[in-house]
């Protein structure tokens, strides 16, 4: 008798917990069906400002992105004093050559291009990350079985790019782990 108390009370449980379900409506839609939202602005000051020291050319996954953040204004304290540019395999998006993904360089160099114009940029970060899946889709699946040298080659690219391009701005080359490590490659 009491088993069958019990199953009646976790079988109604269940239909309101279902039926709350049905009408579920995330953060997102709800914020979407307001005319306008109000994000807290981090300086009364934005509308004056100018310049930005740096662009960070950082891959899409969205694993890192709390991460890469972190990185940039927390560590590097530069909240404010960077443009951001979020492309497949960051560095890779830059370097690659050949198929139908080459005028992704040509983009990032245009970006550079209005980015030094605009905001007087003078260093670039390219922020890579293990375990990146646009490196293994555009190069292949044992892209990255070699260690970090599919990274290394790259960055190395990277650098002679912005060397013969942009001779005046500084590139730094990161690569970050999933477990929020991040090695600077010179």
């Amino acid at each position: 008798m009491l088993t069958k108390k019990i199953l009646t009370s976790l079988s109604l449980v269940a239909t309101l917990f279902l039926s709350n379900c049905s009408s579920f409506e995330s953060s997102f839609d709800k914020q979407m069906k307001k005319e306008f939202i109000m994000v807290p602005i981090s300086s009364n000051s934005l509308a004056d400002m100018k310049k930005a020291s740096t662009l960070l050319v950082s891959c899409i996954d969205f694993r890192l992105r709390d991460e890469t953040s972190k990185l940039m204004e927390d560590i590097f304290e530069l909240t404010d004093q960077y443009d951001e540019v979020v492309i497949p395999g960051a560095a890779l998006a830059l370097v690659q050559q050949d198929g139908n993904l080459a005028h992704w360089g040509k983009t990032l160099i245009d970006i550079v291009e209005i980015a030094q114009q605009l905001h007087d940029i003078k260093r670039v970060i390219f922020l890579d990350h293990r375990s990146c899946g646009a490196y293994k889709k555009i190069l292949g699946e044992d892209a990255l079985k070699d260690g970090d040298n599919a990274h290394k080659k790259a960055f190395s690219k990277a650098r002679e790019i912005f060397k013969n391009k942009f001779p005046g701005i500084e590139v730094h080359t990161l690569l970050m782990g999933l477990d929020g490590k991040v090695e600077i490659f010179k």
